[in-house]
């Protein structure tokens, strides 16, 4: 592998295009790949595609084999021979394992540290709390977790047709029954942290620390990825990477236009993350029909530096609403509704805008302290939104510049409306009380205290 120093010296960039495998997209993710491989990639801008991938085989009623695939893909451009694609084979390093993409990331990220600009950009499905590819299956012992959960006859049907937009789990007591339909022994099936198929930000925060080192970071990660602006992933990512930028809610499109953004880093038009920033927001508020959107949503860029004196202020406001639970309990519970009527939110409501909630709460309890505190909370939000783009068929032009509904607003927070779903949501539940999946979020931050006292006392 090339050396920074045969590289042209300012700028220098390390882009990495991490894709969980997601099958029914196929054809959307080769058309993103094959644009790629026109760009003239000048010397000092290493480009790495990392693909990460699993397929399922059923040798049997009782027996099954995932097959872990990941590959490392440099992208380069020669005067002489054109565009160039070279597999990067690294020897050490197991290609076949779940945990291979690891160990390529830390190593790319350790090869090239001297660049002037680190860029992560992620492609696949996203629950909030992590991110997730979609194995090649029809007939199969892994299921969407929440048809398991959510399904409360034995028998869950039409999985091929299903299975996107939720995460995988691999588990026992499932098997093939006629008709190509799935099984469930509910008193055999065991679901726990660890056999959930999902790519949990914790996991992906301590690769990027370890490649990293503790002095430097990531300049910005951009996911495409559903619902993954979480104040949670910011407060997990904060010490490895300067801005996130990724969707609030639902985000229905095929990508964004990095082989444009990387014309434009190839040309020496954009030379800063300030520019990287600014294309992808500006590209794709000009070209939205191109992207597929289908619902409204909020892509945000945010500054993560800053998220520690935010999770102060809102562990403020926690405070009061967890000491005076019982008297507030049914005015916040009151505000669901309200949010219905205020936007096209996710029904049943499992996350929510904490910004817009915040100050809903704040006007509803008429507490003193809060309303001040809420000031403080404000203005350290506002500072640290770098900018922030409404999309989406439900988006009015007023929505461009200062929202007028409820959800859109740049970061969510997990609120299931019910002990019900709040007990049904097994990411969630892992991530704030799994002992392996667990972050320094959920040990800072009130949030799960306010959770199971909202919950549970009465």
């Amino acid at each position: 592998m090339e050396k920074i120093s045969d590289a042209v010296k300012e700028p220098t960039w390390l882009i990495i295009y991490f894709i969980k495998d997601i099958y029914s997209y196929e054809i959307e993710v080769q058309k993103q790949l094959n644009a790629l491989k026109k760009v003239r990639y000048r010397k000092g801008i290493h480009f790495f595609v990392l693909t990460d991938k699993f397929s399922i085989e059923d040798e049997s009623a009782k027996r099954k084999r995932v097959y872990y695939s990941c590959t490392l893909n440099k992208y380069e451009y020669s005067t002489r021979y054109g565009f160039i694609e070279k597999k990067i084979n690294i020897a050490g390093i197991n290609y076949h394992t779940k945990d291979s993409w690891h160990e390529l990331l830390e190593y790319i990220l350790k090869e090239y540290s001297e660049v002037s600009y680190k860029l992560l950009l992620s492609h696949s499905h996203g629950n909030a709390f992590g991110i997730y590819g979609e194995p090649e299956l029809s007939h199969s012992k892994i299921l969407p977790l929440s048809k398991i959960l959510q399904n409360r006859n034995f028998i869950i049907r039409s999985i091929p047709e299903s299975i996107t937009r939720v995460p995988f789990i691999d588990i026992d007591g499932v098997f093939l029954g006629n008709n190509n339909e799935i099984i469930v022994d509910r008193e055999k099936l065991n679901i726990t942290c660890n056999n959930i198929l999902l790519l949990w930000v914790k996991d992906l925060e301590k690769c990027l620390s370890k490649g990293l080192g503790s002095e430097k970071k990531i300049d910005i990660i951009i996911m495409n990825n559903c619902f993954m602006q979480l104040f949670d992933n910011g407060y997990i990512l904060k010490d490895v990477s300067t801005f996130l930028m990724a969707p609030e809610k639902r985000i229905d499109i095929a990508d964004y236009n990095f082989p444009g953004l990387f014309k434009k880093i190839s040309g020496n038009v954009v030379t800063n993350i300030e520019d990287v920033n600014n294309f992808i927001l500006n590209d794709f508020k000009a070209h939205p029909n191109t992207s597929l959107v289908r619902r409204s949503t909020v892509l945000s860029s945010i500054f993560l530096s800053d998220y520690e004196l935010i999770i102060r202020s809102l562990n403020l406001l926690l405070d009061i609403l967890i000491n005076n639970i019982i008297l507030y309990k049914n005015s916040i519970h009151e505000l669901f509704a309200e949010i219905r009527t205020m936007d096209d939110t996710e029904i049943p409501i499992s996350i929510i805008d904490l910004y817009n909630w915040l100050n809903l709460v704040s006007k509803k309890i008429n507490n003193p302290s809060f309303a001040s505190e809420i000031q403080n909370f404000n203005t350290l939000y506002e500072k640290n939104i770098k900018d922030r783009l409404f999309v989406g068929p439900g988006v009015k032009e007023a929505d461009i510049h200062k929202p007028k509904k409820f959800s859109p607003n740049g970061v969510s927070i997990p609120f299931p409306e019910s002990k019900e779903l709040f007990e049904q949501n097994e990411t969630l539940k892992c991530s704030y009380w799994g002992s392996v999946i667990q972050s320094g979020y959920s040990l800072k931050s009130l949030w799960d205290d306010f959770l199971l006292k909202f919950y549970y006392v009465n």
